[in-house]
C-alpha cells in the first residue's frame, strides 16, 4: 500500500476543532467550513507555515514540495513584474531554456494570465489579473501539493469552472494533489472528489 503524501495527526486548528486526515498522490480534497472555523489556519499549518498547538503534519514528498495560493497572493509578491514572480521559483529550481519555457507556458495558461500582463507594473492589474498571477507563480513550482484557499473568489463563475477544469488536467499529468478550504459546498463539489467536514 503506498504511503499517504500527508497525513495529520490530531492537528489543532482551534481549542475546538482537531484534524486527523490523509491526502494520497493526485488526490482532490476539499475542507469544508463555515467562516471563523480555521480553514485558513489548517492551510497554513499544511503549508508548514504555522506549527500546530499539538498534533503532527507528516510530510513524504521532497522539501519544497507544497504550493499554497492565497485568498489575496500579491501580499506575498517579492518582483516588481508578473513575469519575475511567475519565473522566480522555476528558474531557482535550475530550470532554464525550453524546460523553463514549458513550464511557465502551462502555469500561465492554467492560471489564465494574459501575455499583456506580463509586464505592467502591479498596480496596473486587477484584482482578479492579480489573483491569477499569483496562481500561475505557484503552479510554475511544479508542487506535489496545491493547497488552495477559497479557489476562484476572485474569478467569474465562467473562470472558476475552467480554473477547476485545468487542475484536474495538471493532476493526471503531474500527478498533483489538490485540498481545497472552501465555505461553499457548491466550490467544494467544483475542485474535488472527496470532501472533509471541519
Amino acid at each position: 500500500m503506498t504511503a499517504p503524501l500527508m497525513r495529520l495527526r490530531g492537528v489543532a486548528v482551534t481549542a475546538r476543532v482537531r484534524v486527523e486526515l490523509e491526502i494520497a498522490s493526485g488526490e482532490a480534497v476539499a475542507i469544508l467550513a463555515g467562516e471563523g472555523v480555521g480553514k485558513s489556519r489548517l492551510a497554513r499549518i499544511m503549508a508548514g507555515l504555522v506549527v500546530p498547538e499539538s498534533g503532527e503534519v507528516l510530510w513524504r514528498g521532497r522539501a519544497g514540495g507544497i504550493g499554497m495560493v492565497f485568498r489575496i497572493p500579491e501580499l506575498r509578491f517579492l518582483c516588481v513584474t508578473p513575469r519575475e514572480e511567475v519565473r522566480l521559483t522555476p528558474f531557482s529550481q535550475g530550470l532554464r531554456g525550453e524546460a523553463l519555457a514549458e513550464r511557465l507556458e502551462e502555469a500561465l495558461a492554467c492560471a489564465g494570465v494574459a501575455s499583456e500582463w506580463l509586464d505592467r507594473e502591479w498596480h496596473g492589474l486587477s484584482a482578479g489579473q492579480r489573483y491569477r498571477v499569483g496562481l500561475a507563480a505557484t503552479l510554475a513550482a511544479a508542487p506535489e501539493l496545491l493547497l488552495l484557499d477559497e479557489p476562484g473568489s476572485m474569478l467569474s463563475d465562467a473562470g472558476e469552472v475552467a480554473l477547476a477544469a485545468c487542475l484536474r488536467d495538471l493532476a493526471q499529468t503531474r500527478g498533483m494533489a489538490r485540498v481545497v478550504f472552501t465555505s461553499r459546498a457548491s466550490r467544494a463539489a467544483l475542485f474535488a472528489e472527496r470532501t472533509v467536514a471541519l
